[in-house]
């Protein structure tokens, strides 16, 4: 636990940047010398808002910030520290502001921080509008993914640059609440077939690759739902797909977050059913022909892909398994196998 109960009675201003804004500086991955710097109480060269031309007439800024956090000497945001017997005030907000707006400083964003709350406002937004987080102490702990995906440095112009900032609970350290699947491959490495005359056709699946198309993951209560979409081969592969409703699936993982660790992959099930109708098309993968059904069947599709995250790919294993029953007095039902791996792109 980063921030432990703490009694706010009889603590001033100097004790709360101990306690409160200093480790979660360290946390975020700051440091004074770094190239995450922190400058503490840097004097102003300029102490007035400087509004177009630099006059005597601009409006004078009192002080100066006590934090501003640096990333690579380009991008700035600034916090004040106020002691825990006083409420942050309208008064308090302005004054950040005023510095956050100096051009000297031009920080995105600017954090007050009493100790007993914890307050993110965007400098463009102005002065007058609402915080774009606003935390009391005990929910620091809880919340810090989301102050990360604002003011930590590998996602400080990204949050910067979005027209809303993403204060939902991220799919993944760094990332954000929701992530697009924007390519990705399927290869197949084992299949089975339990009707002998078709099991040699089955088998061509080895070695065979596929593309997934688009998708989206998101998160839906409490677990983790991905809806993909997978590529086709061919218009008429797409076309026999789409009249049955396939090439499209949602995942459900029961995690809290996507995996960065190997050693302790997320597992996401998905399981659909598709009809095919005597009279629409079908689409042989291997010999790339269509034909028509000349029966009515019903296909039960199971499917478990075991992963997790490497920088901005899901990779990993897939196993599935297909019933196929029809519409035809004394045929048994057709039963598939079939494993491989995969990997989706991710992009927010």
């Amino acid at each position: 636990m980063l921030f432990p109960p703490i009694n706010f009675d009889g603590l001033n201003e100097a004790d709360i940047r101990g306690e409160v804004i200093d480790p979660l500086l360290r946390h975020l991955g700051y440091r004074s010398g770094t190239e995450f710097n922190i400058v503490r109480e840097r004097s102003l060269r300029y102490p007035r808002r400087s509004l177009g031309r630099r006059k005597p007439s601009d409006p004078e800024v009192k002080g100066r910030p006590d934090y501003i956090l640096e990333i690579r000497g380009l991008d700035r945001w600034i916090v004040e520290a106020k002691p825990p017997s006083e409420e942050i005030s309208d008064v308090d907000i302005e004054q950040a502001f005023s510095y956050a707006f100096l051009p000297e400083v031009a920080a995105g964003y600017f954090v007050l921080c009493n100790g007993r709350r914890f307050s993110i406002f965007k400098t463009i937004d102005g002065p007058g509008a609402a915080p774009l987080v606003d935390l009391r102490y005990e929910q620091l702990d809880e919340k810090l993914q989301i102050i990360s995906n604002i003011l930590a440095p590998a996602s400080f112009r990204r949050s910067l640059m979005a027209q809303h900032v993403d204060t939902a609970r991220p799919l993944a350290p760094g990332w954000s609440s929701t992530l697009h699947i924007v390519a990705g491959e399927i290869e197949y490495t084992d299949a089975f077939g339990s009707l002998p005359k078709i099991t040699e056709q089955i088998e061509r699946m080895v070695g065979v690759r596929m593309p997934m198309d688009t998708g989206f993951v998101w998160r839906l209560d409490n677990q983790i739902a991905v809806r993909a979409k997978q590529g086709f081969l061919h218009r008429l592969h797409q076309e026999a797909s789409r009249v049955i409703g396939a090439g499209e699936a949602i995942y459900y993982s029961s995690d809290a977050e996507l995996s960065t660790s190997r050693t302790h992959p997320n597992i996401f099930e998905s399981t659909n059913t598709y009809s095919i109708r005597r009279g629409q098309p079908q689409y042989d993968l291997f010999t790339r022909e269509q034909s028509i059904a000349t029966v009515d069947a019903q296909i039960t599709t199971y499917s478990e892909a075991i992963g997790s995250l490497e920088g901005d790919r899901f990779t990993g294993l897939f196993f599935g398994g297909a019933e196929v029953i029809y519409d035809l007095p004394g045929s048994p039902a057709l039963t598939v196998d079939i494993s491989g791996a995969f990997y989706l792109k991710l992009r927010e």
